[in-house]
């Protein structure tokens, strides 16, 4: 019974640790899958965020384009006036017969000075239109390789979310499981409890059986013969029950040998031994529960 139970207390607590070693490093691991679950959050909304901001610079540039634009149209609107003005002019005076040299000078001074400056407001309009154009081409540019690089990074971050919610309800099975086993292990505890405690009051009760008959062979010799004999079938129903029980193949002549090597502190030792197997269910109870 001592092998037995010694065995039996040397696999439960290398369940016991086996177990919470498993439980630390689930719990070890759902940390760290939490933790790149927040940071690869962080990193969607950082990129969302720049993409928005691409987006409004792009509509302003746009925007810019649109009123330069406006703006060419009515310069060329007001020197096709002008022109026409100038053309209209310049057919009335050589209608008529008198014609104001000085006026028409000056009129043509005015025309020239009008057409200098709408070349040089075309020249700066088309420069402008040139950089905006150009600028706008490398937004545009920059917007796509961002929305693409966005869209990856989306596609891989949700990748890696599924991945980690994949593995963490794996994780919260094993612990369902873990559960189950821990469950399973105090009820195998009660049950070895329960074997031990039928055991030892069998083996108390043999004891005293056996004391009571050795009492009685002094008064009543002409019985010893047919007690030994029914001590003997008592011991072969126990011995048939724990082999039953733990699967152990003990016979007679195991427990005679060691009753012998008991016999000398049969006393001290069945008070210890009870002792020793209370303290050691209450300690193996109070691990279970922590």
């Amino acid at each position: 019974n001592i092998i037995i139970k010694e065995k039996s207390d040397h696999e439960i607590k290398e369940l016991k640790k086996q177990l919470r070693q498993s439980q630390r490093d689930h719990e070890r691991e759902t940390a760290d899958h939490n933790v790149m679950v927040r940071e690869l959050q962080t990193i969607l909304s950082t990129e969302r965020n720049k993409s928005e901001t691409m987006e409004h610079q792009y509509d302003e540039c746009r925007a810019k384009v649109v009123t330069l634009e406006s703006q060419y149209d009515t310069l060329k609107k007001q020197y096709n006036n002008l022109n026409t003005q100038y053309q209209t002019k310049v057919n009335e005076l050589k209608e008529k017969d008198s014609v104001d040299v000085e006026e028409l000078k000056r009129s043509k001074e005015k025309v020239v000075e009008l057409t200098t400056k709408i070349k040089d407001l075309e020249a700066k309009y088309t420069e402008q239109l040139r950089v905006e154009s150009k600028r706008n081409q490398q937004l545009e540019k920059k917007l796509t390789d961002n929305t693409t690089e966005y869209a990856q990074r989306t596609s891989t971050n949700e990748t890696h979310i599924a991945e980690l919610s994949e593995q963490i309800g794996v994780i919260e099975k094993q612990r369902a499981q873990d559960q189950m086993a821990i469950q399973r292990l105090k009820e195998r505890i009660a049950q070895l409890d329960v074997e031990n405690s039928l055991l030892t009051k069998a083996s108390s009760a043999s004891i005293e059986q056996d004391d009571i008959g050795g009492t009685n062979d002094d008064s009543d010799n002409h019985h010893d013969l047919d007690t030994l004999l029914k001590h003997i079938s008592k011991l072969k129903v126990l011995i048939r029950v724990a082999n039953d029980r733990f699967g152990k193949s003990l016979t007679i002549e195991d427990v005679l040998n060691i009753d012998r090597e008991i016999s000398s502190g049969a006393i001290n030792g069945s008070n210890l031994s009870s002792e020793n197997n209370k303290i050691l269910h209450i300690k193996c109870h109070e691990e279970i529960d922590r």
